[in-house]
C-alpha cells in the first residue's frame, strides 16, 4: 500500500485539529451567549431609561399641583404649559418602546394612559376645585402607574438575576473548559510526540545508528521494523549493507592473502595499516609495524629520496610508481617496486609493494646462462669456420654465401653478447662533466623526424648552465627511448615536454606526454625486463620490452632512480633522478 506513512501522519494531525475545532466552536458559542446577555442588558437599560422620565414628570406635575393647592399660589401658565408639553413628549416616547418590548405592552399602555389622565386632571386642577372625586381619580391613576411600573421592574429584576446566574455559570464553565483545554492540549502534544517518535524519530534514529555502525566497519542488526516507507528504506539499507559487507569480506580476504604487501601511510609517513604479507616478506608482525615510520624499514641514505617520491604524489593528487629498497627483520636489504595512490578523502597513501629481489636474482642467472650459451656458440662457429674455410681452398659461390652467413651469425652473437653484458647491474659508465642542455638538444634532434611525422612539438625547460657528471652516450640513449615512447602515444599536433630541475641533491629529468596514460595497477611492471603493456593497459605500443628496462639499468648505474606518474586517464610523466654530486 502506498503512502502508509502519510496516512499515519495525517491521523496524528487530525486528533489535535479536531480538538482545536471543538475549542473554537465552544468559544464561538460562549461569545454568542455573551452577546445575547449584552443585548438583554441593553434592552433593560433602554426600558428603564424610557420609563423613568415618564414617572419623574408625573411626580413633578403632581408636586406642582399639590404645592399650588396648599400654598394658594398658582404656577405660571407658561411654566405649566411647558411642563405639560414635556410630559406628553416623554409619554409618547415611552409608548413607542412598546414595539421593542411587546412583552410589556399592557404595562406600558397602563402607565402611558394613567400618566396622560393625570396630566389632563391636573390641567383643570385649581384652588376652587375641591371635589374629592378628583383626588380619588388621581389616586387610582397613580396606583395604576405604580402597579405597572412595579410589574416591569420586578420582571427586569428577575431577568437581571437570571442573567447574573447565567453569567456566573458561563464563567465557571469557561474557566473549567480552559483548564480542560490546557490539560487536553498537553495530553495531545504528549501523544503526538510519542506517535512522532515512534513513526519517524525512532526509525530514522535506527537508520542513522546502522549507518554509523556500517561506517565503523561493524555488522548491523536492526532492532525494530516498521511497515511504512521508512521501514522499506531500512530494509533496503540492510540489503545494501549486506552486499557491502560481503564485498568487503572478499576485498579483505584478497588483501590479506596476496603475496604483495598492501599498506597505507599517513601524513607523517607512518604506517596506518599493513596486511599479513608483511610477515612473509619482511619477517615483521603486521601489528607491530602500525604507527612506525616507513623509513625505519629502509637504508637511511635512501630515506630522503623515498620521502620526496611520496610528497610528489601527495602534491599531484595522483598515482605513482617507483623503486625502493627495504630491510627485512634479519637485516637483509632487498629491491621492491611501489605503486602508490593518494586519497584526499582519507588523507592516506595507498601502497602496493612488490618484492622484485627474486626476479633480479633470476635475471642474473638468466643473463649468465645466455652469456655462456652465446660464448659457446660463437666459439663453435669460429672453429667450424676456421676448419672449413681456413685451408685456402677455392671457394665457389655457394661456399662463399655460407661463409658470409656464418660471419653474419658470429657478428650477431657478438652483439647479443654485448647486449647481455649491458644488462649487468655493474654496467660500466664513462662519466664526464657534461652540459645537460647539449645532451637534451642532441636527443631531441635524434627523434625530430619521428615527431615531425605527427606534427608534434617538443619543448624543453632547464637551466642552460646546468652541468652533471654522467655518461652522455648512455643518458642520451635513455632520453631518446623516453622521447620515442612519448611520441608513439601523443596525438598529432600536441606537445611533449622535457624538463630538468634541481631537487636538493638530485637532478630530476622528466618527459611528459598527453597520451592516454598508464593504469596504476600496471605501473610497477613498466620497467621490468621483457614487460609489454598491452593496449588495454597502455598505449605505449608493442616492443621488445628491453627499452625501459635498459633505461632503468643505465639510470641505476649512475646511482639514480626511475619512476612514472600517471592517473591512468590522461598523460604520463616518466622521470629519473641523477645525483648532482655523485
Amino acid at each position: 500500500m502506498k503512502h502508509r506513512l502519510t496516512r499515519k501522519l495525517l491521523l496524528i494531525l487530525a486528533i489535535p485539529l479536531t480538538f482545536e475545532l471543538a475549542l473554537f466552536s465552544t468559544c464561538a458559542l460562549m461569545l454568542n451567549t455573551a452577546e445575547t446577555e449584552r443585548l438583554n442588558e441593553t434592552s433593560t437599560i433602554s426600558m428603564i431609561a424610557s420609563m423613568s422620565p415618564v414617572l419623574a414628570s408625573t411626580v413633578r406635575n403632581l408636586s406642582l399641583a399639590v404645592h399650588s393647592r396648599f400654598t394658594g399660589r398658582n404656577t405660571k401658565s407658561t411654566e405649566t404649559d411647558n411642563e405639560r408639553k414635556s410630559s406628553e413628549e416623554e409619554i409618547e416616547s415611552f409608548h413607542a418602546i412598546k414595539e421593542v418590548h411587546p412583552e410589556f405592552g399592557q404595562e406600558i399602555d397602563s402607565i402611558c394612559d394613567s400618566a396622560s389622565a393625570i396630566i389632563g386632571l391636573l390641567g383643570n386642577f385649581s384652588r376652587e376645585t375641591m371635589d374629592p372625586a378628583v383626588y380619588l381619580e388621581l389616586k387610582d391613576y397613580t396606583g395604576n402607574i405604580d402597579t405597572a411600573s412595579e410589574t416591569i421592574l420586578k420582571d427586569l429584576r428577575a431577568r437581571r438575576e437570571e442573567m447574573k446566574e447565567n453569567d456566573a455559570a458561563i464563567r465557571r464553565f469557561f474557566r473549567n473548559f480552559l483548564w480542560f483545554s490546557l490539560g487536553m492540549s498537553l495530553l495531545v502534544a504528549l501523544l503526538g510526540l510519542i506517535a512522532f517518535r515512534r513513526l519517524l524519530s525512532r526509525p530514522l534514529g535506527e537508520l542513522t545508528r546502522m549507518s554509523y555502525v556500517l561506517a565503523g566497519g561493524g555488522s548491523i542488526e536492526p532492532r525494530q521494523r516498521s511497515d511504512d516507507e521508512i521501514g522499506d528504506l531500512v530494509r533496503s539499507f540492510e540489503d545494501m549493507a549486506a552486499k557491502l559487507e560481503a564485498r568487503r569480506r572478499i576485498e579483505k580476504a584478497i588483501e590479506q592473502n596476496t603475496s604483495d604487501i598492501v599498506c597505507t601511510i599517513d601524513l607523517e609517513n607512518r604506517l596506518a595499516s599493513v596486511n599479513n604479507a608483511a610477515e612473509t616478506v619482511l619477517g615483521f608482525d603486521p601489528v607491530s609495524l602500525v604507527k612506525n615510520r616507513i623509513t625505519d624499514l629502509m637504508p637511511e641514505e635512501e630515506s630522503d629520496i623515498f620521502i620526496s617520491h611520496l610528497e610528489e604524489i601527495r602534491q599531484s593528487s595522483s598515482f605513482g610508481s617507483f623503486e625502493a629498497r627495504l630491510r627485512k627483520a634479519d637485516g637483509t636489504i632487498f629491491d621492491t617496486t611501489w605503486s602508490v595512490r593518494w586519497s584526499g578523502r582519507d588523507r592516506l597513501l595507498y601502497c602496493t609493494i612488490h618484492d622484485v629481489d627474486f626476479e633480479r636474482k633470476t635475471e642474473v642467472l638468466s643473463r649468465d646462462l645466455r652469456a655462456l650459451i652465446t660464448e659457446e656458440l660463437k666459439q663453435r662457429l669460429n672453429l667450424a669456420r676456421s676448419g672449413f674455410f681456413g685451408s685456402g681452398n677455392e671457394q665457389d659461390e655457394k661456399t662463399a654465401a655460407l661463409a658470409s652467413s656464418l660471419d653474419a651469425t658470429i657478428a650477431l652473437l657478438d652483439k647479443l653478447g654485448m647486449a647481455i653484458a649491458g644488462e649487468s647491474t655493474d654496467l660500466t659508465t664513462a662519466r664526464e662533466r657534461q652540459a645537460v642542455l647539449e645532451i637534451l638538444r642532441s636527443s631531441i634532434a635524434e627523434v625530430e623526424a619521428l615527431a615531425g611525422a605527427k606534427s608534434i612539438r617538443i619543448n624543453n625547460s632547464l637551466d642552460e648552465t646546468l652541468e652533471l657528471d654522467l655518461d652522455s652516450a648512455q643518458i642520451k640513449r635513455v632520453l631518446i627511448n623516453l622521447l620515442s615512447n612519448a611520441i608513439k602515444v601523443t596525438p598529432e599536433k600536441e606537445t611533449i615536454t622535457i624538463a630538468v630541475t634541481i631537487r636538493g641533491e638530485q637532478a630530476r629529468f622528466e618527459v611528459s606526454d598527453l597520451g592516454p596514460g598508464i593504469a596504476p595497477n600496471m605501473q610497477h611492471l613498466l620497467f621490468d625486463q621483457f614487460s609489454q603493456l598491452g593496449s588495454s593497459e597502455s598505449a605505449e605500443g608493442k616492443g621488445s620490452g628491453l627499452g625501459l628496462y635498459g633505461a632503468r639499468k643505465i639510470v641505476e648505474s649512475h646511482g639514480g632512480t626511475m619512476g612514472v606518474i600517471s592517473d591512468g586517464k590522461s598523460g604520463t610523466t616518466v622521470w629519473f633522478d641523477l645525483p648532482v654530486n655523485p
